[in-house]
């Protein structure tokens, strides 16, 4: 591992963490963030501020009790967040939706993790309107587990080519992106009877894709890819899916979704908070890894083709059914997301990406079921201001430290301990940066190559008492103002402990 030289005591500190045995060290760590703000990157792709939502409980409590209109808080609260792209009808519930049992006279629909049925009162139109309200593309998942291409086809012509998008005097936002099917990839328990597997996805999806295509040809298709192994553990019942796919699907595809970004999900046994922790904020760099390793099946398979990737589902995940549930909804589940943003926006073949999930959803949701943001909400929405212009070259030279195997995320190494993300718009530098270290501030300088004399700086901080405190039940978590020090044309600031940081850097 690679320590800065500057502390030696830390790399006994790093050593001993990484094997669960800690004293906390008497100092503070230093690192230094370069940025170049003479070069300028490819453009940020807010695409990648994406959300899902569900047809399920009104849209995940979206609208109103009574089904009757949104509710204007969590209306209010959506649009505060900015989605910039909002996925429908939901992941496994889009196994078992029917689309047009959602307009006009409403049928009831059956659940996919409880089996119950309720009246589809969040259908196609309301999907459609939150998104033009919000302002946010649509995506929308094809049923094709228990769906067909009919069906598939008429839900293109319904949205974009019929009269039913015009009806309130004015165009739902036209839906160019579409996922053919949700995870084929795997097989659920308790639902044998829907399970897909490679050969008879690429049969369906050689069916629905050219039906949609032919009711209008623009659209863009996505379909799904699951690598054999994810952290060393295998990660489908089916072993191959990916080259079944590639080599068999031959209806024209414009992008593959991927889900391989739910961490640590340790549902083998039971792990320290310590171990939890690392392993989450050392998990993006597993995410990475399986990014590549899909660029390079499409390489191998598609000869050469360039096609472009969508995470359209990711999220903290520590446990099912265990004390661990509401980690999703603290500070470490937010450095998770953070970090994973910084990735996205690093990679410019990431189309787009999409949090699960918007609202409601057991633990998942940035808005808790009565509406009220938590931890993961307060990322996006920073994400969502700041995230803008181009994105600049940007050097770390700090500490680094080793993290464990935890459930589905594999050990480790190298990670580094500060992670940092420039962006410039006009004479405004953006900064996203983040210390997962859980234990100590990061004495942090800034230098710039720069634009010009410095004018205002300002940062602001997000952090908790605890790893995993400031929960849903922890109204207090938020962004507040720390103190700078601009010195000789750098910038000083102490980072908190397992903090995300914003810092705004203008020029004159």
């Amino acid at each position: 591992m690679t320590i800065a030289t500057s502390i030696p005591c830390i790399s006994l500190w790093v050593s001993l963490l990484a094997v669960g045995g800690c004293q906390t060290p008497a100092m503070a760590f230093t690192a230094e963030v370069t940025i170049d703000a003479d070069v300028l990157g490819h453009p940020v792709n807010r695409l990648i501020l994406g959300n899902n939502v569900q047809w399920v409980d009104r849209g995940d409590e979206i609208l109103r009790p009574n089904g009757d209109g949104f509710s204007s808080h969590m209306l209010r609260a959506i649009k505060d967040l900015g989605p910039s792209i909002l996925r429908y009808p939901g992941g496994s519930q889009s196994d078992l939706y029917h689309w047009k049992d959602g307009v006009g006279k409403r049928a009831l629909g059956t659940h996919f993790f409880n089996g119950s049925t309720q009246p589809i009162l969040f259908g196609t139109g309301e999907f459609l309107t939150l998104c033009e309200k919000v302002h946010a593309d649509p995506l929308l998942t094809v049923n094709v587990a228990t769906g067909d291409a009919e069906e598939a086809a008429d839900w293109v012509y319904y949205v974009n080519k019929g009269p039913a998008r015009t009806a309130n005097g004015h165009a739902w936002p036209r839906v160019q992106y579409w996922e053919i099917g949700n995870e084929p990839y795997l097989r659920d328990d308790k639902r044998k009877d829907i399970a897909v597997g490679p050969e008879e996805f690429v049969k369906r999806a050689n069916a629905i894709i050219p039906a949609m295509k032919h009711v209008d040809p623009d659209i863009k298709v996505g379909i799904p890819l699951r690598s054999d192994i994810l952290g060393g553990i295998p990660a489908t019942p089916y072993p191959g899916f990916n080259e079944a796919v590639l080599k068999g699907l031959k209806a024209p595809f414009d992008f593959v979704a991927l889900h391989n970004a739910y961490a640590p999900y340790a549902v083998d046994r039971s792990y320290s908070d310590r171990d939890l922790y690392l392993a989450t904020v050392a998990a993006s760099m597993q995410t990475a890894s399986d990014i590549e390793s899909t660029r390079a099946e499409l390489r191998r398979y598609l000869e050469g083709r360039n096609v472009p990737i969508a995470i359209t589902e990711f999220a903290p995940l520590f446990t099912i059914g265990k004390s661990s549930d509401g980690y999703i909804g603290t500070i470490t589940g937010a450095l998770y997301v953070a970090d994973l943003l910084r990735l996205f926006a690093l990679s410019d073949d990431v189309e787009l990406a999409a949090y699960w999930s918007l609202s409601g959803n057991w633990e998942f949701g940035a808005l808790s079921q009565a509406g009220e943001p938590r931890p993961a909400y307060l990322v996006l929405q920073a994400y969502s201001r700041l995230l803008r212009g181009n994105l600049l070259p940007t050097a770390v030279d700090g500490p680094s430290f080793s993290s464990p195997r935890v459930g589905f995320t594999a050990a480790q190494s190298g990670v580094p301990t500060i992670a940092a993300l420039a962006m410039r718009e006009g004479n405004a530098i953006n900064v996203i940066l983040i210390n997962k270290d859980p234990d100590e501030r990061a004495e942090l300088s800034v230098r710039l190559k720069s634009l010009g004399q410095l004018g205002h700086v300002a940062l602001q901080e997000l952090s908790a008492d605890g790893l995993f405190s400031a929960s849903k039940s922890d109204a207090s978590l938020g962004w507040t103002e720390s103190e700078v020090v601009v010195e000789e044309g750098r910038i000083q600031a102490s980072l908190l402990p397992h903090s995300i940081s914003t810092l705004l850097i203008e020029f004159r």
